[in-house]
């Protein structure tokens, strides 16, 4: 093997289908978010900022995982968090990190920066998790909004 590779890049080419030079928008709700005390995305290279977003759609529900939060599908709040861009290799590590596609599954969303792919679980493996009622790190905004604070 050479001493330049990365297998980040190869994943990022393999799987995510991403050129190199390539970027992406990802939609980060929860401890990657600006200021995250374990893995926020200022630390990231390659990963620039576009802005503090909102989901356009209020199709969603955040649950307290215990350190970090999740957001699920088929519920009745917008979430609010950041759009990064990214390129490939970071995509990769963040597929990574999400335990992406085993644990958590991603799909692009409609955010108030543009689309931006956003990682989920799906509805049936939280059973038991904590809602924004019973969570002191979600925050419910107007009715409308769901954040995780950090």
């Amino acid at each position: 093997m050479p001493d330049n590779y990365d297998p980040y890049e190869e994943i990022a080419q393999d799987i995510l289908d991403m050129k190199p030079g390539e970027v992406r928008q990802v939609f980060v709700y929860g401890t990657l978010k600006s200021g995250g005390p374990v893995r926020g995305m200022e630390g990231s290279e390659n990963a620039q900022i576009v802005g503090r977003a909102t989901t356009l759609y209020p199709d969603y529900d955040m649950i307290d995982m215990g350190q970090f939060p999740a957001v699920v599908m088929n519920g009745t709040y917008k979430i609010q968090g950041e759009v990064w861009e990214v390129n490939a290799k970071v995509a990769a590590k963040l597929d990574a990190i999400e335990g992406y596609p085993d644990f958590y599954k991603r799909e692009q969303v409609q955010t108030t920066q543009g689309k931006a792919w956003m990682y989920y679980l799906e509805r049936d493996s939280w059973v038991g998790m904590k809602t924004d009622a019973e969570s002191p790190q979600i925050d419910v905004i107007n009715d409308e909004a769901k954040q995780w604070i950090l």
